[in-house]
């Protein structure tokens, strides 16, 4: 039975995959149906579109025609002859007479500007000559048989004499010459000449008009209109639309559909319409195109749309099925391997077979998430190697052939670094006594967090750069240059970081060195160097100094090395006392003609074992103050003449091997992490400051702050500020203090940081905080 129950939830899952396939079926044909929806709304949008661009460009270059006539005939009419002479027979004088030849010159001139899109031009004054480019002709013979318009005799020219008023546009009308026959356009256009007025006639023919229309007439489809400024119709490329009716539709649909090509029906067949509107003469233009046009071209697109959906149909059924087939195996592995993973980590395995895709993909989750977390803790681990070697490159160590190229490739693809020369500067940031009693703790230790990045965002303007913290404010700047000339630029960055901090010498003093331009990666240990050897070069104390290095041959090696130090731990770890009093002879023998002093070097040494008796759960400062309690400095350094604190320095060494024996395993750091936290938590209510909780611990700043972080997940300064908040909540909640003795009873001695910290965790200030919870 039990087999059957476990058949039935896998054929079950199966199906569920099946399904999963064969539901974008469903897709598909919604697919199919908005694509044929859009394609033929798109067809028609498109269409639309070109016809309208193509009436609009037809109908400016008609316009276009009109113009040139017109500028014509205000030409001619200007014209100093036709001034003259364009008056009755009667009024002609001999030299009148003399000069007529200019006056039919002046009308070939007219007709030549716009000879290409006329059939002819002529001017009358009365009913007894007409002027034209041929010659004069009597009226009569003129109209009734050289150009004889069809319904319109010689009467009716007589009476334009005194109708056109200014410019007139007949409708087209056919016209007989010797010749032949056509149809055309009468532009009338007349002026006063004296006592008299003229009447100048331009014939357009019908056919220049209509070529104009040819992009739209021309496949055969779309049909045109012209209809005049009273909506009276002019011209008609089809037969059908020549009784005005279509006008009337296009009009009434115009009104109704809110559309700039409104849908009419002549005859019972529908016709989408587009119009644009002439400026000259006011005449308005006309698209008439059959509906049946579209739907003859979207009934091919639904055919080969159905034909798609249906062979995509068959294709993705079967697909499905060997899909579901091949992939339900994996899936069910996948599905096994995650509920094994997801039993490791304390979870519990669900019924056999019983897995979904919900369940897959809470463990598939669970794998991003953990993925998310390793690339982040990868990034730190990215960073810090890259730190680490820099660090032992500019220590004077000598890097693996490995680390050599993983710096080089780093340099590249995290920093950027394009050029091969390297410049660089080593800058000592020294806070004073005021600095520590003035600024309040948190933001001391967000002044002193933010000071590499600040330094980064201040240089970057003059080269690339990347800035290594290389002890307690102390930085190196490593600038990417292509030459020794881009010194100039780097000098005018620290000078102008000089000049940012120069109303803060109150507080602290800032010096830096700056070395020469070497290529190559191996060339950032001999710069460093030189850096080092120009920042001890400075003399006095002085506020800010930029010091470069000038002369090379007083660059002498690193003091105290990465190397070194393992060394003296390695001593301490064997308890070789010997080898320690050996070590530390050497040392002293060996740099005894640095530029750093040997009470520096006295100083790394003891720091080095002071961190490893720390790491042992020991107390250095305990020993020192016992046993030589006059050479214990203020900051946990050791005083007194070098040979002095060279034995006190041997006789530390040698009691930290005799307390910590070989076998005994060093603190772990989340012990450390819970120390810190836990003074932190007793001390928080006084002047706490990040400098005070190293001091206190042995370790340094940057450690404190890092060890921190990553044990608790939060910074130690937003630490401090949470329990200084809550411990102000409980003094506003249960008494009746005022804020400033509220602020000073948790540690913050400045009102103002009290309040925008207190606001920036609660989101209400200390008072309104009060009165809500006392409402």
């Amino acid at each position: 039975m039990k087999q059957v129950i476990d058949s039935i939830r896998v054929n079950k899952f199966f199906g569920k995959i099946l399904f999963s396939f064969l539901s974008f079926l469903i897709p598909l044909v919604v697919l199919g149906t908005l694509t044929y929806t859009n394609f033929v709304s798109e067809l028609k949008a498109d269409y639309a579109d070109k016809l309208h661009t193509a009436l609009t460009s037809s109908t400016e270059t008609v316009n276009a025609y009109w113009q040139r006539i017109h500028e014509t005939q205000v030409g001619f009419f200007g014209d100093p002859y036709v001034a003259r002479l364009l008056k009755p027979q009667k009024g002609w004088s001999d030299q009148d007479r003399s000069n007529l030849p200019q006056l039919q010159a002046s009308l070939v001139r007219a007709k030549f500007h716009i000879n290409s899109i006329v059939d002819d031009l002529f001017t009358y004054v009365d009913d007894e000559f007409v002027l034209t480019a041929n010659g004069i002709n009597d009226f009569q013979p003129f109209f009734n048989k050289f150009y004889r318009y069809h319904g319109l005799d010689s009467q009716f020219w007589i009476q334009k004499l005194e109708s056109v008023r200014y410019v007139e546009v007949m409708k087209p009308v056919r016209v007989d010459t010797l010749f032949d026959s056509k149809e055309v356009i009468t532009y009338l256009s007349s002026s006063q000449m004296g006592d008299d007025k003229a009447v100048l006639a331009v014939t357009v023919p019908v056919k220049t008009i209509w070529q104009a229309f040819e992009p739209i007439l021309d496949p055969g489809v779309s049909k045109v209109i012209v209809a005049d400024a009273s909506g009276g119709t002019v011209m008609y490329s089809d037969s059908l639309f020549s009784n005005g009716t279509a006008l009337g539709h296009i009009e009434e649909a115009s009104g109704e559909q809110n559309t700039s090509t409104p849908v009419i029906e002549v005859d019972g067949s529908r016709y989408m319409t587009d119009q644009v509107t002439m400026d000259t003469l006011g005449w308005t233009f006309y698209t008439v195109t059959p509906v049946r046009a579209f739907n003859q071209q979207a009934s091919g697109i639904l055919e080969f749309v159905m034909s798609l959906c249906l062979i995509l149909g068959i294709v993705s059924l079967v697909f499905a099925f060997l899909f579901s087939y091949r992939l339900y195996t994996p899936i069910r592995r996948i599905g096994e391997v995650l509920e094994n993973s997801s039993v490791e980590e304390g979870g519990t395995s669900g019924a056999k077979h019983a897995r979904d895709f919900r369940q897959i993909g809470d463990g598939v989750n669970r794998l991003l998430h953990h993925r998310v977390q390793h690339k982040g803790q990868m990034e730190l681990l990215a960073q810090e190697y890259l730190d680490q070697v820099l660090f032992q490159l500019v220590q004077g160590n000598v890097l693996r052939e490995d680390q050599f190229e993983n710096l080089s490739k780093f340099m590249q693809t995290r920093l950027h670094f394009k050029e091969n020369g390297f410049l660089c500067c080593t800058v000592s940031m020294k806070f004073k006594e005021r600095f520590i009693t003035d600024i309040q703790d948190v933001d001391r230790i967000v002044i002193e967090n933010k000071m590499k990045n600040l330094f980064y965002g201040l240089l970057r303007e003059y080269a690339c750069l990347y800035v290594l913290e290389t002890g307690e404010s102390s930085y190196l700047c490593v600038f990417n240059v292509k030459d020794s000339k881009a010194a100039v630029q780097v000098k005018k960055g620290m000078e102008q970081l000089g000049g940012i901090f120069s109303n803060d010498w109150t507080y602290c003093r800032l010096h830096i060195g700056m070395g020469t331009t070497h290529q190559g990666v191996e060339g950032i240990a001999e710069s460093y160097q030189e850096a080092v050897s120009a920042l001890y070069q400075i003399e006095g104390d002085p506020d800010f100094s930029v010091m470069e290095f000038n002369d090379k041959a007083s660059c002498h090696e690193w003091i105290y090395t990465y190397a070194e130090e393992n060394r003296l731990l390695q001593l301490l770890r064997f308890g070789d006392k010997a080898g320690v009093s050996d070590w530390v002879e050497e040392m002293t023998e060996q740099h005894k003609e640095a530029y750093y002093s040997l009470n520096k070097l006295y100083d790394k040494m003891f720091e080095t074992g002071r961190r490893f008796m720390l790491e042992r759960n020991h107390d250095a400062d305990q020993w020192i103050a016992e046993e030589h309690p006059s050479v214990l400095g203020k900051t946990g350094t050791i005083k007194g003449s070098p040979e002095e604190r060279k034995q006190v320095l041997i006789q530390f060494l040698h009691h930290a091997m005799d307390q910590v024996s070989e076998a005994f395993k060093p603190q772990k750091s989340s012990d450390l992490a819970a120390a810190i936290k836990t003074y932190v938590e007793e001390n928080f209510t006084q002047d706490l400051h990040l400098e005070k909780i190293s001091e206190e611990m042995g370790l340094s700043l940057k450690y404190v702050s890092r060890l921190f972080k990553e044990s608790y997940n939060m910074n130690i300064t937003g630490f401090i500020s949470e329990l200084r908040v809550e411990k102000a909540k409980e003094l506003l909640r249960d008494t009746d203090l005022p804020i400033t003795a509220v602020s000073k009873q948790v540690g913050i001695f400045d009102r103002t940081t009290f309040l925008r910290t207190f606001k920036r965790l609660e989101g209400v200030s200390p008072n309104d905080y009060r009165k809500q919870i006392r409402a």
